[in-house]
């Protein structure tokens, strides 16, 4: 009996820590997220994932960074054959060149915010990215002369499309596509939409620069992205703390790829129509419900625009806050905009 006793103790004792140690298991990403990181698309990508079942987290994560690689030789213009991009660009001034819906979807998109912004964002930059070389490892400060040779090929208006055929040519040879000002934005969108077909229902992606937060933390409080600033904020290591819960956060700055010569800081924000890094802001960061897209677009357009147009342009577009820092570290926000925190530099 004693030892009947002691072997129904043991079984029970088994069979509990075998069910605390399955709870464990199923649990483990309820309370805190599964996170990885990748490099692609030029930056380090984090996916912080939370959801029941650890296999369908880790399937989600993996097929969203499976989706970013295949993305990334769509959209590289240094890529290879299997790149839309590249075979646009070797067909410039040519023949028109079919490409894939998701570049489709964000050349069109791309052409209509050049057309809002009257060409502060430009798609075919290409030629004065490479010109200016600030996101190689040899920059350079062009002569004038070089750089009025190279605006007449940076022209938004010169890219004819044929939707019936999915089409897109260059009008003019040497033009360059490049979709680096749009890209990452799109990469948001895709990874979203991923993670909701495996059941994810709280996430979130970052691309250092840009982030999306699909619906909320699991607790029901909202994420907390912190904005770096600028420049030195005595004592603070952010700008600002925002809560979003599906919303979009793209920030554009001076001091993310640049270099300095004779005192002057050259970035790599270019105005399409001066040929010269855009002055007067040093960083641009917008809040959106509508899409990654839009506002890695906004982000960089409003900093090409300047403060008042740049907010006028915010302010005319539903769903849309913004901050920006100009030149004399004076923060201008829209009417809508909401920080937990907010530093200021005055």
């Amino acid at each position: 009996m004693k030892a009947g006793k002691t072997l129904l103790y043991w079984v029970s004792a088994t069979v509990i820590i075998a069910s605390l140690s399955l709870g464990i298991y199923f649990n483990r990403y309820r309370s805190h997220p599964y996170t990885e990181s990748q490099y692609v698309m030029d930056t380090y990508v984090t996916l912080k994932i939370y959801g029941k079942n650890p296999k369908q987290v880790k399937k989600a994560a993996q097929a969203a960074f499976k989706e970013l690689h295949r993305l990334e030789e769509l959209f590289n213009r240094f890529g290879s054959e299997e790149s839309n991009v590249v075979r646009i660009n070797q067909e410039a001034g040519k023949n028109p060149v079919q490409v894939s819906p998701e570049v489709w979807e964000i050349i069109q998109t791309s052409l209509q915010y050049g057309e809002m912004t009257s060409g502060a964002f430009d798609p075919t930059v290409g030629p004065l990215i490479d010109l200016w070389g600030i996101t190689t490892e040899n920059p350079r400060l062009p002569q004038e002369e070089e750089v009025k040779n190279i605006l007449p090929l940076v022209n938004y208006k010169l890219v004819e499309t044929d939707e019936a055929k999915r089409t897109v040519m260059l009008k003019q040879e040497g033009m360059v596509m490049d979709l680096g000002g749009s890209a990452k934005g799109y990469a948001l969108d895709a990874v979203l939409k991923i993670l909701k077909e495996h059941g994810i229902e709280h996430a979130l992606v970052d691309t250092v620069s840009s982030t999306a937060a699909l619906n909320s933390r699991p607790d029901g409080n909202p994420w907390k992205i912190a904005v770096q600033p600028p420049r030195a904020l005595e004592g603070e290591a952010y700008l600002a703390i925002l809560p979003v819960e599906n919303q979009f956060i793209s920030t554009s700055g001076d001091y993310q790829r640049f270099f300095e010569e004779n005192g002057i800081r050259y970035h790599h924000i270019l105005d399409p129509k001066s040929g010269y890094p855009a002055r007067g802001v040093f960083s641009t960061t917008i809040i959106t419900s509508r899409s990654g897209l839009e506002a890695d677009i906004l982000s960089t357009a409003v900093f090409v625009l300047g403060v008042d147009k740049g907010m006028e342009l915010i302010e005319s577009l539903p769903g849309v806050e913004g901050m920006i820092v100009d030149s004399n570290l004076k923060i201008h926000t829209s009417s809508g905009f909401q920080a937990e925190k907010l530093q200021s530099y005055h």
